[in-house]
């Protein structure tokens, strides 16, 4: 590995870790990927008392991971900015990308949350481990940052946006700051989108006895500050347009207690022919059933 790397979590997908598709899900990317956060904070020497907090995720899932595959994470700095960095991250296996992240990430103190600049030792490490995107990890259908003001969930419900999940933060969901892990997020969208698959009348059971399924092309999500334990948390999804064959979703996550939103995703859906493993139009009557719930974005 070039040694402008910082080499990442690195195991094997397990068959409990796949979904519907027969593949890892999406929200066990995510799980890596902040496991792989820890040796990045290791390598920049972010000291005690401070984490770095992700601010964006953008994604772009290229080849599929199914159960049994082995892959790694590597990670390096692509751009330097005052109490942030850019991160470029590759999910490797068998000697191709599979997947391709860039995030947005700031360090700050722990117990406050504040922004913490970074010191002159970590940016003469970020500059260690510089390097540059290449043109085939580059957002394609999604913008690399939200471009939109963020939405509360009175805002989401004025609009007549779906209710596609609700729930509570349970313990376990948290990670090492007492706060819903953010691969949670992604998680919650997952596990809710079939709700606005009926919405929209094209269902999950549906789909799969056609031998279809529904997957994710490619993603970004944006982060809020992550709820305690307790916390009771609503989604809203919207179908926003067509994309050629594929569709585009927004998802938001909200504090149903406050109506802060919490994290939000726009997302590239495409549909899984499960025989030949390719993205497939839907047929007509089903485009025209889809159509009619189509709420474009702001």
């Amino acid at each position: 590995m070039p040694a402008s790397w910082i080499s990442g979590a690195r195991s094997g997908v397990n068959a409990w870790e796949c979904d519907e598709n027969n593949h890892l899900n999406v929200r066990f990317y995510m799980t890596r990927l902040s496991q792989t956060m820890g040796f990045v904070a290791g390598a920049l020497e972010v000291g005690e008392g401070r984490m770095l907090k992700p601010l964006t995720h953008h994604i772009r899932y290229r080849h599929e991971l199914r159960a049994g595959d082995m892959a790694e994470f590597r990670t390096r700095v692509a751009e330097i900015r005052d109490d942030s960095v850019v991160l470029h991250h590759e999910l490797h296996c068998a000697g191709r990308v599979a997947t391709s992240f860039i995030s947005i990430d700031r360090q700050v103190d722990r117990a406050t949350g504040a922004p913490v600049p970074w010191s002159a030792r970590q940016r003469e490490l970020m500059a260690r481990y510089a390097g540059t995107i290449p043109e085939s990890d580059m957002p394609r259908s999604v913008d690399f940052e939200e471009r939109r003001k963020p939405m509360t969930l009175q805002e989401a419900r004025d609009r007549g946006l779906v209710e596609i999940y609700r729930g509570m933060v349970q313990p376990w969901e948290c990670d090492v700051s007492g706060r819903m892990a953010v691969e949670q997020v992604m998680g919650r969208f997952s596990d809710g989108v079939g709700n606005l698959f009926a919405h929209m009348e094209l269902d999950v059971p549906g789909l799969l006895a056609s031998g279809r399924g529904s997957v994710v092309v490619e993603n970004r999500l944006t982060y809020g500050d992550m709820p305690p334990p307790g916390t009771l948390v609503v989604a809203h999804s919207q179908v926003a347009g067509f994309l050629g064959k594929m569709m585009r979703f927004a998802h938001g996550m909200f504090d149903m207690r406050t109506g802060a939103r919490i994290g939000a995703s726009e997302v590239i859906v495409a549909i899984l022919d499960h025989a030949t493993r390719r993205a497939v139009a839907l047929s007509d009557a089903e485009r025209a059933r889809v159509e009619k719930y189509l709420t474009p974005l702001d």
